[in-house]
Formats: structure tokens, sequence, C-alpha cells
């Protein structure tokens, strides 16, 4: 039986100690893998704000782009406004001047 007694102590001590490293493993390496998953969390969200303020970026430049079309547009629209408006008034004189010679052509022809 001393044998057996022997080899089961040896049994249970490698057990046990095996038990026990792995144990003191784990608790050691917990805060270690907790710091490091949330390292990773942050850098990543941290990427997402940068990637997320260059396209804020981009498109603010492209309405402020769009908005400067915008601006040119209606300036020449204005232009093409004033320059309907003078050639409706030389029309309007056209019509009034063809308006009395025909009325002149009409008196003369009695």
């Amino acid at each position: 039986m001393k044998i057996e007694s022997y080899t089961l102590n040896i049994i249970l001590s490698l057990i046990t100690g095996g038990t026990f490293s792995a144990l003191i493993l784990w608790l050691s390496n917990r805060g270690k893998i907790k710091a490091e998953t949330e390292n990773v969390i942050g850098k990543t969200y941290g990427d997402l704000i940068d990637d997320l303020r260059a396209q804020v970026k981009y498109q603010g430049e492209q309405i402020k782009a769009s908005q400067e079309r915008e601006i040119q547009c209606l300036k020449i629209i204005n232009g093409h406004q004033e320059t309907e408006r003078e050639l409706r008034k030389q029309i309007a004189a056209l019509e009034d001047k063809l308006s009395l010679r025909i009325t002149k052509i009409e008196q003369e022809n009695q």
C-alpha cells in the first residue's frame, strides 16, 4: 500500500499544483487581458472618430463649394433677369413706335 499511497500523493500534488498554478496565472492575467481589450476598443473608437471627423470636414468643404456655385449661379440669373427687363423695355418702346407709325400711315391713307 505504500506504493499506492505515494502514487496517489504524487498525482494529487501534480493536480493540485497545476490547478493552483493555473488559478494564479488566470488571476494575474485577468487585469492584463481586460486592459489590452480596453486599449484595442479605445483605439478602434479613436480611429472611428478620426474617420468621422475627416468625413465631416470633406462634406463641409463640399457644402461650401456648392454654396459658392449657388452664389455664382444666382449672380448669373440676376444678370439675365436684368437683361430681360432691359429687352422688355426696348420691345415695349419699339411696339409703341410701331403703333405710332401704323397710326400715322393709316391717317395718311385716309
